[in-house]
């Protein structure tokens, strides 16, 4: 489970990417054989559902692109099944504090950063892939440090906290 998104900023490049809201795994596909590095399935203002965008995760996927979700929110199930689906990471909209920010650790992070909880889903490549087989505190770890996870910090309260949250 390599981000390739996070390695490219980790080594100084500018990953390129868009946003996605057509209802089309196609698209989705085309967007990453056209070079994307990543696009983002917007489930905030997209009209789609957790089912629909864990397709447009795999197209994105199986096309060798990065593909992120912006939740609808930053409750504990928006951020799980956007991971599960296999999501590198989810943008989490209007967040309003330090405490917020810290929640959304806590649901997007595994054992001991946080406390997602962990199934067979195509997130955790169904246990087969090297990866996921190689011991659970391995797993957690791995994914723990590939995992993006983006607050977007659209209120005045976060700006007040921007730092904190940074860090």
């Amino acid at each position: 489970m390599k981000n390739l998104v996070k390695s490219k900023i980790e080594a100084g490049d500018h990953p390129l990417g868009t946003f996605f809201q057509t209802g089309s795994e196609t698209t989705a596909e085309v967007l990453g054989h056209a070079g994307l590095d990543y696009y983002i399935v917007d489930t905030e203002h997209g009209p789609f559902s957790a089912e629909s965008a864990a397709g447009f995760i795999r197209a994105g996927k199986f096309a060798g692109t990065t593909p992120f979700v912006r939740v609808k929110d930053s409750s504990r199930s928006a951020i799980m099944k956007a991971l599960d689906a296999g999501a590198a990471g989810v943008i989490v909209p209007n967040v309003r504090s330090l405490d917020e920010a810290k929640q959304i650790v806590m649901h997007g992070k595994y054992f001991p950063l946080g406390e997602r909880g962990i199934a067979a889903t195509p997130g955790t490549g169904y246990w087969q892939q090297a990866w996921a087989r190689s011991g659970l505190d391995r797993y957690m770890a791995i994914s723990n440090a590939e995992t993006m996870l983006i607050p977007q910090c659209e209120t005045a309260g976060c700006l007040r906290e921007i730092e904190e949250i940074a860090a």
